[in-house]
């Protein structure tokens, strides 16, 4: 638990990215390499907007362009997520039937509550499902071929999947601990 931060002090980018510097690379490992992903609010709006569907395609390709674009993942020096613009979102991985892992989850979570405990907010079973099973809803879920099958092919270059080996190789370039 990182106690360092009084819960009224405002949280910056900069406390997030300290308290994800602050989690031993085996607690990555354990969980599977989850990435923290900063994108706009006004995207994530858009993408829980009900009321319009015939935009309802759109809204979840660019949430999910969002999710996936490597810009927005988050590591310290980064320097991507604003707590007043954006929302924090844990990216979790799973094994679709076939056994690839494809299949991803984006956890909204509080900017205050991964500060004062990022080792269990990095943890689907400890954070993610926990939530699901209380709201008896589920996070943003998709099969990232699915994704990927619906964009342009000048799209189609800029995305990879976010698989756990990748996200190990962000971790090992990215995070020193």
């Amino acid at each position: 638990m990182n106690s360092e931060l009084p819960i009224t002090e405002k949280i910056s980018g900069q406390d997030i990215e300290s308290a994800l510097a602050s989690i031993p690379r085996a607690e990555l490992k354990q969980t599977n390499w989850p990435v923290l992903v900063s994108i706009h609010k006004q995207v994530y709006w858009a993408y829980n907007d009900r009321s319009d569907t015939s935009t309802s395609g759109e809204r979840t390709t660019n949430f999910w362009k969002g999710i996936f674009n490597e810009k927005n993942f988050i590591y310290p020096g980064s320097d991507v997520y604003n707590p007043e613009t954006d929302v924090l979102f844990i990216l979790h991985s799973f094994k679709e039937k076939g056994g690839n892992d494809c299949v991803f989850k984006a956890i909204t979570t509080k900017p205050k509550d991964f500060v004062r405990d990022p080792r269990n907010h990095i943890d689907y079973n400890k954070h993610g499902a926990v939530c699901e099973r209380r709201s008896r809803g589920s996070y943003p879920e998709i099969n990232f071929w699915e994704f990927w099958d619906n964009l342009s092919k000048e799209d189609k270059d800029k995305y990879r999947i976010p698989d756990t080996t990748g996200r190990k190789i962000f971790y090992t370039k990215k995070v020193s601990n």
